[in-house]
């Protein structure tokens, strides 16, 4: 979670967020758990394979066109698909761009 926090910190973290917890109401829990999957990291690569193997297939280009739009590796691109990889953030723009889609980051 926060990498530089001693356990005996960590674990008063995370017993404060749990209480806190309990006071919210459903809206806010509904958020939290939005925000917890948008930096699961799992969570994103599964969205990140669904969106670029999607959009590929939609515009009728096979994994070795895309790589040859992006300068990208197919075999990265097939990894990237499968949620296997973990992309760069410049990797990411490229071949969202090359497929027509925008990459959006926000602090939240």
């Amino acid at each position: 979670m926060i990498a530089f926090m001693k356990s005996e910190q960590l674990e008063d973290f995370e017993a404060a967020m749990a209480r806190r917890e309990l006071s919210w109401d459903e809206q806010t829990k509904a958020q939290w758990v939005q925000i917890q999957l948008g930096l699961e990291p799992k969570r994103f690569k599964e969205v990140l394979a669904l969106t670029v193997s999607t959009k590929r297939n939609e515009l009728g280009l096979s994994q070795r066109e895309l790589a040859d739009l992006t300068g990208i590796n197919q075999r990265d691109i097939s990894h990237i698909e499968q949620g296997k990889a973990n992309p760069t953030l410049t990797t990411q723009v490229k071949l969202l761009s090359a497929l027509g889609l925008k990459i959006e980051i926000s602090a939240i």
